[in-house]
């Protein structure tokens, strides 16, 4: 079976008392804003919004989904003479991104990399929770672009008391890539202190990369990014 089997239906069960707010949409084919985000938040995902409408329409390359971390990322700098898009957005959820998902299947990609899952546990600390949405993100992907190969990044590392959820967060998505449906690709492991959080030298806030950061991002997706990886990571 796909990822509706067994493994993703216990991901998404959580009863009512651990789900998060519910969130108000932006935009018609937007993503989610949960309740008390400030009004430069709202501007800045409905631009970037308008912005992915109208970035031209990949047939092959490279399409990158995910929250501010993907938006900040120099795509040009990191893979030079690959073509990218970038639908970053920031502040957003893995529930912004099923919201979104007719502005990333509109292209034809070779391949896609979601990094998705950390601005989530600002909201519940359930990581099936974060985990069910990922997982439905990747089938629905999946049925709409079955010949693009799609990798799921582990969500990176950051501070407490965040980090426990992003554990089993990456627990869960780690042992549901063996469906097929999808490559997992733990990224964190490159990017964590001893200490579990990202290291000072890479990130200036605990959460977002600085260029040091993004660096080791790229030099550890080099190869999957420019032929593909099927079975994960290059040891």
């Amino acid at each position: 079976m796909r990822l509706k089997s067994l493994l993703i239906a216990a991901f998404l069960a959580c009863s009512a008392a651990c789900s998060a707010p519910q969130p108000a949409s932006e935009r018609a084919s937007g993503a989610v804003l949960w309740p008390g985000l400030t009004e430069a938040a709202h501007e800045h995902v409905n631009h970037r919004l308008d912005q992915i409408e109208t970035l031209p329409i990949l047939q092959g390359g490279v399409l990158f989904v995910g929250d501010s971390i993907t938006e900040a990322a120099p795509l040009e700098t990191m893979f030079p003479g690959v073509e990218t898009a970038n639908q970053g957005i920031g502040w957003d959820t893995a529930d912004g991104v099923l919201l979104r998902l007719g502005q990333i299947t509109r292209h034809q990609p070779d391949r896609v990399f979601l990094l998705i899952g950390t601005n989530d546990t600002n909201y519940t600390d359930d990581p099936a929770r974060i985990a069910g949405n990922i997982l439905e993100i990747a089938a629905r992907l999946n049925d709409a672009l079955p010949d693009s190969e799609l990798y799921v990044l582990s969500v990176l590392p950051r501070g407490a008391p965040h980090n426990q959820t992003v554990t089993g967060i990456n627990e869960f998505i780690s042992a549901a890539g063996g469906s097929g449906d999808y490559v997992y690709l733990d990224l964190a492991s490159a990017l964590r202190a001893d200490n579990g959080e990202l290291p000072p030298a890479l990130s200036d806030d605990n959460l977002h990369l600085n260029a040091s950061g993004y660096a080791i991002w790229a030099e550890q997706l080099d190869t999957c990014v420019r032929r593909g990886c099927p079975e994960g990571l290059p040891g």
